[in-house]
């Protein structure tokens, strides 16, 4: 056998393995996501003209997504065929997040909601419309400062200092056990029993101690003493007194 031969022999008896090591990993572009599966599955575009259906896209314990149309991917056809090939890793240079600082780690959305875990301890969320935490019971194990309206749906036991920078709106009872500090309007449509209050209130507010101000307590009326303040001025108002020949007139000076 001459030595062309021999080369070209050996050449067509490698071809099928070399093909298989060549096809091991490769690019590809997701079409589309089948997220209603065990395990999702993926149509992926791969080589020219390649289109595969039903890929398996594999994922870290834990976390999930649904990357959109044209993400690219990393794939594996294992042992060499694509018709065992599976997804290993996603990535969309569109819509990636970008610059976090060495250490940091993001998860994030096409459309802007993220949370980084960020350096020194933060943590920081966004999002666009609405944050909902559906749990029994929540804990914060420090100071909680909000910058805008605060909203209570249902009851409200304080057992620590609150403290609103703007507009606190309270709809239902709420019990605080030691302050409430407003750094501006409060409106309370239920009422609030508080061992202190600090702030201006826009509804209705029961203390349990003394009220001392440096400025002026407007009201339209006050209950106290098993009478109103309305019901004092209208009596003091309209009272006369009997005295040696006759009934004198109300007074001069109403209130």
């Amino acid at each position: 056998m001459r030595q062309d031969e021999l080369v070209n022999f050996f050449n067509r008896a490698v071809k099928p393995l070399k093909d298989r090591v060549f096809m091991l990993v490769g690019r590809a572009v997701l079409m589309a996501i089948d997220d209603s599966k065990k395990i999702q599955e993926a149509q992926i575009s791969a080589l020219a003209g390649e289109d595969l259906a039903g890929v398996q896209r594999f994922q870290e314990f834990g976390f999930t997504s649904n990357p959109p149309a044209g993400t690219e991917a990393v794939i594996v056809s294992l042992g060499g065929s694509r018709n065992n090939c599976v997804v290993i890793a996603t990535d969309n240079r569109n819509v990636r997040m970008k610059n976090l600082a060495s250490g940091e780690t993001a998860i994030y959305t096409d459309d802007g909601t993220y949370i980084i875990l960020k350096k020194a301890g933060e943590v920081e969320i966004k999002s666009a419309v609405k944050l909902t935490v559906d749990v029994p019971e929540s804990t914060f194990k420090g100071r909680v400062i909000i910058e805008d309206t605060l909203r209570v749906m249902g009851a409200a036991s304080l057992e620590n200092t609150l403290l609103v920078k703007e507009n606190a709106t309270l709809e239902k009872n709420a019990t605080v056990l030691l302050a409430l500090a407003v750094g501006t309007n409060a409106t309370v449509t239920g009422v609030v029993a508080a061992a202190g209050f600090t702030g201006p209130a826009g509804g209705a507010a029961t203390l349990t101690v003394d009220i001392t101000t440096t400025g002026q307590i407007t009201a339209a009326n006050v209950t106290g003493g098993g009478t109103t303040l309305s019901a004092v001025k209208s009596g003091f108002n309209t009272h006369t007194h009997v005295e040696t020949g006759g009934t004198t007139n109300p007074p001069g000076a109403p209130l």
